[in-house]
């Protein structure tokens, strides 16, 4: 199931495009940066894959497999909820702390209706998702390694997402002890 290859290109350039869109927003503080990377990352290591010969995720929407492109959707979704929920919830690895946001079942919902951007953003969690997928393949391509190509998308994946997180002005992200502080300025 590769994709077609009038596609190919299409997909590295919208990749490219929101990820740089969601870079100027990350850089002008605007929350909904967190919206166009997964999106775009994903699209751009979709497109790697599959100049590999490896299925992907997109190629289910292109080749017009769209049943089991939404039952992986919904199944990346429920294990995105599922992994923050456990991070942030159960062993509190990680929080937003939103003007007062504490992390609790409750504070979830509210969220969605206090913080919608904050809500919606979990539907971005299969394309974070996706995107480790498909940089394994990538990785474990070049590599000729499982291992270490796991290692790597980890790595990677922390780089291009931990990061940001840390210095993002529109939250207080948590991570075990180290706390960052970034509300202009303002501690909470």
């Amino acid at each position: 199931m590769v994709l077609i290859k009038k596609y190919q290109n299409l997909i590295l350039i919208t990749g490219i495009l929101l990820i740089s869109l969601s870079i100027k927003l990350y850089l002008q503080n605007n929350p909904v940066w967190i919206f166009y990377a997964p999106v775009g990352f994903w699209l751009m290591f979709d497109y790697f894959s599959n100049s590999m010969g490896k299925k992907t995720f997109s190629g289910l929407l292109i080749n017009k497999r769209y049943k089991k492109f939404i039952g992986l959707y919904l199944t990346l979704f429920i294990y995105g909820l599922i992994i923050e929920f456990i991070g942030m919830i159960v062993f509190n690895l990680w929080s937003y702390k939103l003007a007062g946001y504490n992390p609790s079942i409750m504070s979830c919902f509210y969220s969605a209706i206090d913080k919608p951007y904050m809500f919606l953003g979990s539907f971005t969690y299969p394309f974070i998702l996706a995107h480790f997928r498909e940089l394994y393949n990538l990785l474990e391509f070049r590599l000729k390694k499982s291992t270490y190509s796991t290692i790597l998308a980890m790595i990677i994946g922390f780089i291009i997402w931990e990061i940001p997180n840390l210095y993002s002005k529109d939250w207080v992200y948590e991570v075990n002890l180290l706390v960052v502080f970034f509300l202009d300025g303002q501690y909470l």
